[in-house]
């Protein structure tokens, strides 16, 4: 069942809303002393980016390269993102988004792996699990746990044949959702997992309205666009912090 269609918002579009939240995000972090509201709304970006993650992993020609473009910005994002976190050039309390996403790439990767070699997939995902936590990967091992759920569910139509055969959808769900991207129920159960960090990721689950209108497409395909959204990360950090030292 192909899902695109001529209406909602592309994939550009969803990184471009994600950056945003991002941005306000961080904004509250480094130059607003930690601002909970601007924090909260920040909650929602996370959830946009593994969707999206999910996506590039379903159409990506080449996973390996995939891979490596998340692992180098990860390195090249870590100065920056310890500087706007805790103001040290190096800090091993907590690593960046990237890690994340790109451990989240292996364990889907190794989903399919598992097909002809089990063992070996559960224990790569074990370890993976296991290193995100003891690194302190952003959202760690919940946050690849959420692109997990997002991409299972987002999968097929079989959360959608249920609920229908339990009589509890006849049509679509309102403000565009489409059934067959099970958006709400990957999140929503996902959320239930982020509460374990504070009622503040409750908040994730707004993520659900941009996602929804997701309409399959791209967007406008260029390489100068694709980096500059990669780019974006290390880059607002590190002006936050410099901002930080030039205000506070």
């Amino acid at each position: 069942m192909d899902k695109r269609t001529e209406t909602g918002i592309t994939s550009n579009q969803l990184k471009l809303l994600a950056c945003i939240f991002m941005l306000y995000d961080h904004v509250g972090l480094v130059l607003m002393n930690n601002n909970w509201i601007m924090r909260a709304v920040g909650r929602l970006a996370f959830p946009i980016f593994a969707f999206l993650l999910v996506e590039g992993y379903r159409h990506t020609s080449d996973i390996r390269k995939y891979f490596i473009r998340l692992f180098l910005f990860a390195l090249i994002s870590e100065v920056p993102f310890d500087l706007a976190s805790t103001g040290q050039v190096f800090d091993l309390q907590k690593q960046n988004i990237f890690f994340t996403l790109a451990a989240g790439l292996v364990v889907l990767y190794l989903g399919k792996v598992a097909k002809w070699n089990q063992m070996g997939a559960v224990i790569g995902i074990v370890v993976i699990m296991v290193v995100s936590e003891a690194l302190h990967f952003d959202y760690g091992m919940a946050g690849i746990l959420l692109i997990v759920l997002i991409y299972y569910s987002t999968k097929d139509d079989t959360v959608e044949q249920v609920f229908r055969n339990a009589g509890l959808v006849t049509g679509h769900y309102p403000f565009g959702w489409k059934l067959r991207q099970n958006m709400g129920f990957a999140i929503v159960s996902a959320v239930l997992y982020f509460l374990f960090y504070g009622i503040r990721q409750l908040y994730a689950v707004l993520a659900i309205l941009p996602i929804s209108l997701y309409n399959g497409e791209y967007g406008r395909k260029n390489k100068v666009l694709k980096y500059t959204f990669y780019v974006f990360y290390p880059a607002h950090l590190l002006i936050l912090y410099l901002l930080s030292k030039a205000v506070l």
